[in-house]
């Protein structure tokens, strides 16, 4: 039915522009050490209901069309495989609450992902929702930089952050006249900067996907080139290396591949540079000294965080040792480090920066197996139209993914880490005139 395919598509595109926001009403506070524990915490998002709308209006038009999801053997045997894993490790999980409570966050990143591949979407309308609704989490990010402070929301998921307060996210560092100064990391619309830092590649990357596939001439570039600038702003003053270089790494995969299929010419590209490069200029010149501490291992903070990366590192082994083959239960991390090392305080019993060894710990080595073979498969599917495309992301994802944990940890990581695959493994041809 044409209607409901058009209602669909404008939920898929509020969907899309609204995913950087975390609105949620809290079932269950998580508690641990008789203290606030947010990686227990049960609650449901406003994007939940948004997408279990889609999903539903998605399946009664596919019974009324009669028509059918197509899936590949090796995607029905991985869903078979991944399905048997997950009742199993429930079953042995330390809480089973929090893991079921997890799959479901898990099932709803599957819908989606495999959603936007099929979709009657314009790719470009897709890309726009997208890139637009990051663009506004980069400026919120710009202005929270710029003003030393953020503003709490009920309504848009938005928590305060004062960079005087212990445990937000600051970068300390000594200004030109040798004072000591806190500056106020860019949050964005989200809970940490490195989740903005990762949200900004992907907006970067779709955004040159964008330029190097529609006309100069149309109009909509000048909308694309003008998010840019809010892009670069929220990567940059999120001062999230792992952004930065998964940024710098996939550009340079994107370039160098699709210039070698002498498809594209090097002036397409120019926009894209040029804005992002002036943006570099005017915003690090000026705050030259807050970025030093990010490349230093003399700076108090970095040392600190690198102390507590190497200590999750070293304590997750321990975890893995204890549940080798099917894991400690989905989502439950933090409860399994708390079983071996009681004495920490709350804010230790965080996952470890890596999702593979994560997934290592809470799913077990078969869970490793299955992702690893899920993103190869997603690789596989890619056309060639947008294999670079998918490549690129994927490297990035994987550099995210190596250095933090929000990816898979967190209700807005996993739904990001589907809807960028989603959107890219869409097998319709880049954004059109349209």
């Amino acid at each position: 039915m044409k209607y409901l395919e058009k209602i669909t598509n404008w939920l898929l595109l509020i969907f899309l522009f609204t995913l950087p926001w975390q609105t949620r009403y809290i079932l269950l506070a998580g508690s641990l050490k008789n203290a606030y524990w947010e990686y227990g915490t049960l609650a449901i998002y406003a994007s939940d209901i948004l997408l279990i709308i889609i999903f539903v209006l998605v399946i009664i038009n596919k019974y009324l069309n009669k028509t059918k999801f197509k899936l590949a053997t090796s995607t029905i045997w991985l869903i078979i495989l991944s399905t048997g894993l997950l009742l199993v490790n429930l079953y042995f999980s330390l809480n089973k609450i929090i893991s079921l409570w997890h799959i479901a966050w898990l099932i709803m990143a599957i819908s989606i992902f495999i959603v936007l591949q099929t979709s009657s979407l314009k790719k470009s309308s897709a890309l726009l929702a997208l890139i637009t609704g990051s663009a506004v989490s980069g400026l919120l990010g710009l202005w929270q930089f710029i003003s030393q402070s953020s503003f709490a929301s009920t309504i848009l998921g938005l928590a305060k952050h004062n960079p005087a307060d212990l445990g937000v996210s600051v970068i300390e560092a000594i200004a030109p006249d040798n004072v000591v100064e806190r500056w106020l990391r860019a949050y964005g619309s989200l809970d940490h900067p490195n989740m903005l830092g990762g949200l900004m590649f992907a907006g970067l990357i779709f955004s040159l996907y964008f330029i190097i596939n529609i006309d100069s001439k149309n109009k909509k570039n000048v909308f694309i080139y003008s998010s840019l600038i809010a892009l670069m702003s929220g990567l940059i003053l999120a001062f999230s290396r792992s952004a930065w270089l998964a940024i710098f790494v996939s550009v340079l995969i994107f370039t160098f591949h699709t210039l070698r299929q002498k498809k594209y010419n090097f002036k397409k590209y120019l926009p894209f540079f040029i804005i992002n490069f002036v943006m570099i200029i005017i915003l690090i010149i000026p705050y030259y000294y807050l970025f030093v501490p990010r490349f230093s291992i003399n700076n108090r903070l970095e040392k600190l965080s690198t102390e507590e990366r190497y200590s999750g590192y070293k304590e997750s082994l321990s975890v893995v040792k204890n549940h080798p083959i099917i894991g400690s239960g989905l989502g439950v991390y933090g409860l399994a480090l708390e079983k071996i090392d009681p004495k920490q305080s709350v804010w230790f019993y965080q996952p470890v920066h890596n999702i593979f060894i994560l997934i290592l710990a809470e799913t077990g080595l078969a869970g490793l197996i299955l992702f690893i073979y899920a993103i190869y498969l997603a690789f596989k599917k890619a056309t060639p139209d947008n294999k670079i495309l998918v490549l690129s992301l994927i490297c990035g994802l994987f550099i995210l993914g190596i250095l933090d944990h929000w990816l898979i940890s967190l209700h807005f990581g996993l739904f990001f880490f589907a809807t960028v695959l989603g959107l890219a493994l869409n097998k319709k041809p880049g954004p059109t005139l349209d």
